[in-house]
């Protein structure tokens, strides 16, 4: 179940302005930001109580060394008819400055014992053609990665160039590695630009005036089966969504995290600018 979260944090989490590197006038920077987070909306078949929890999420690089990102989500869910669950999902990736290049590994903790662990690297054809890849956790094998498919830095990449460009819509093909050879169609719809001051996020701590001082969009991406199922046709329903407030340096002042059944809420309490590695 939640083993989309590092896809989608990986798509849009953690970016900051500045004279920084940048890849098609996009600025990327190092930066820390931990979520608390609550249960937002359910429906019946969701079976829970309440849920609350905690995500942190890092990024650091260039775009000459690459990026990496790291992970963490605990959650506490409390079912209606079934005892509490401790559920900690882990993850760390490096993606390739150029975007060609990505290594990925996951972990996931149910009660504080192990109950899945992924590792794989990937590679997509500079001259746009299918990609490969290696597992080598839980079980060794290759897989091929379709060609339209980028990885999760370079969609990040795109949806701050949409949104500094007047864009309202991005349909891409996300890689992430976090469903092993799975790759994710995307559809991200971003809304009118709200100059500074007026994005409605509330966050007094540490870097409160830099978000203050930037313009934001808000942003909504919907992640479908790649290849979808015969029973699919029709209007193919998302696996997951995510929505955000996205600042003009890429961090998210507030998100929605929407599994279908039900939904977490997750409001920024700390974020922590990090030194960024500069290109050679």
């Amino acid at each position: 179940m939640l083993k989309f979260l590092g896809m989608c944090l990986g798509a849009f989490l953690g970016l900051l302005a500045g004279a920084l590197p940048s890849i098609a006038g996009v600025a990327i920077a190092s930066h820390r930001a931990i979520y608390e987070l609550v249960l937002d909306e359910q429906n019946n078949k969701s079976g829970l109580a309440s849920a609350d929890g905690r995500m942190a999420f890092e990024i650091s690089g260039s775009s000459c060394d690459g990026w990496t990102v790291n992970f963490r989500m605990v959650n506490q869910f409390r079912p209606t008819d079934d005892k509490e669950r401790l559920v900690d999902t882990r993850s760390s990736s490096w993606e390739s400055g150029d975007g060609l290049q990505l290594r990925y590994a996951q972990s996931e903790f149910i009660d504080n014992a192990m109950d899945s662990e992924t590792m794989l690297s990937a590679k997509r054809d500079a001259g746009g053609g299918e990609g490969s890849g290696e597992v080598s956790k839980p079980e060794a094998k290759t897989f091929k990665i379709v060609p339209a498919a980028i990885f999760p830095v370079q969609h990040q990449f795109k949806l701050m160039t949409a949104a500094e460009h007047g864009n309202s819509r991005d349909a891409s093909v996300v890689f992430d590695g976090s469903d092993e050879a799975l790759a994710y169609k995307t559809i991200s719809f971003i809304g009118a630009r709200r100059e500074p001051g007026k994005s409605g996020v509330a966050y007094s701590g540490k870097g409160a005036d830099i978000l203050a001082g930037m313009a934001s969009w808000p942003i909504s991406i919907s992640y479908y089966d790649d290849k979808p199922k015969p029973e699919d046709s029709g209007e193919q329903t998302p696996i997951y969504q995510v929505s955000f407030e996205m600042f003009a340096n890429g961090v998210a002042g507030r998100l929605v995290l929407n599994y279908g059944d039900f939904s977490l809420r997750g409001k920024l309490s700390s974020l922590e600018f990090l030194e960024q590695p500069k290109c050679n």
